[in-house]
């Protein structure tokens, strides 16, 4: 009877083992330390242009060993480069424009990682393939003619939308025009120049107050 008690003994030690193992390779300490390393990354992207298309390159820096990086849309992973000095960084190319791409970060210790440290979204502007259009010269500022505007208009639309635009930028002259011919001339000519009166008025009080101060010296 002793002998199998000191058996379950000895197999229910052996048992907890695994358990020790897994608070030693993963305690609270280095979940921390993994989780900030997790949260100091940083995304930044360029924009790749060829002819009336555009692609992104995305690049997440400041990765230090211990982190696995998970492509959440293609399940790609990444991980630290032993080759580069610490800390190294990776960057995914021929990403689609007007898409959010979501990068998730776990430890590459299989102990530590059932859940994610930190999760990193990357949104990409949408492409406006008509800002380059002859049509757009000089109205740059029109959402039509901005380089990253969301737009799915056809080619005609697109035209017929500038061809309006431009028609209301004249229309809107031509009734500022009207409005200033249809002023009585002498105010038109006091609005345009009215600065000169004010110095001329602003001389003229001067030169009062100058007289006065000149006659009271004298006693006059």
């Amino acid at each position: 009877m002793v002998r199998v008690m000191k058996k379950l003994l000895l197999f229910s030690i052996l048992m907890l083992l695994p358990i020790s193992s897994y608070a030693l390779e993963c305690d609270y300490t280095e979940k921390a330390r993994l989780k900030k390393l997790a949260s100091n990354l940083n995304t930044s992207y360029i924009p790749i242009e060829v002819d009336n298309t555009v692609s992104f390159n995305v690049t997440i820096s400041n990765i230090y060993p211990g982190l696995l990086i998970v492509d959440a849309s293609s399940g790609i992973q990444y991980t630290y480069d032993e080759s580069r000095e610490k800390p190294s960084e990776i960057t995914i190319t021929n990403l689609k424009p007007d898409r959010t791409y979501r990068y998730e970060v776990y430890s590459t210790n299989e102990e530590c990682n059932d859940s994610s440290l930190n999760i990193y979204y990357v949104t990409l502007p949408a492409y406006n393939s008509f800002y380059k259009d002859p049509l757009c010269e000089g109205i740059f500022d029109y959402k039509l003619c901005n380089k990253w505007y969301k737009t799915n208009i056809t080619y005609d639309e697109f035209v017929k939308e500038i061809t309006e635009y431009k028609r209301s930028l004249e229309n809107t002259g031509n009734t500022e025009t009207s409005q200033e011919s249809g002023i009585n001339p002498i105010i038109y000519f006091i609005l345009q120049y009215y600065y000169v009166f004010i110095i001329l008025f602003i001389a003229a009080v001067s030169y009062v107050i100058y007289v006065r101060r000149k006659r009271d010296s004298f006693g006059f």
